[in-house]
């Protein structure tokens, strides 16, 4: 018997759900201080926002929009996240906000855009 249609989009709603607290958590906690390595904080902001806009896609896709507005809207959804955690992170003492981790974050999504629209290719039924 195939999975409801509801049930479907409700699973992918809470995966992108989860994946977006796991950022929000990752992005409040205090970090231990470590061996400063160049650009590896771009590339792990662009990888999680990659995830993020990815399951978002299948999310919305899910709901039966028309394919532009799904991926535009997810981008949107991902980017947006991006910017108000940059945001959260103003008022941080031990946290601080960067332009460029704003453009990884949306980079980043641009890229999961661009994947969730090759995979899956079909929506699930």
């Amino acid at each position: 018997m195939p999975p409801r249609p509801g049930s479907v989009r409700a699973a992918w709603w809470s995966a992108a759900g989860l994946c977006a607290a796991a950022i929000l958590y990752l992005s409040v906690i205090r970090l231990p201080e470590g061996p400063e390595l160049p650009w590896l904080d771009k590339a792990v902001h662009a990888v999680q926002y990659l995830v993020l806009a990815w399951l978002l896609v299948q999310a919305i896709r899910a709901g039966r929009l028309q394919e532009r507005s799904y991926l535009t809207l997810a981008w949107i959804e991902a980017t947006s996240y991006g910017l108000l955690i940059e945001l959260l992170q103003v008022l941080l003492p031990w946290r601080s906000a960067d332009f460029l981790d704003a453009a990884a974050n949306a980079l980043g999504a641009a890229a999961g855009v661009w994947l969730g629209q090759r995979l899956p290719r079909r929506a699930p039924r």
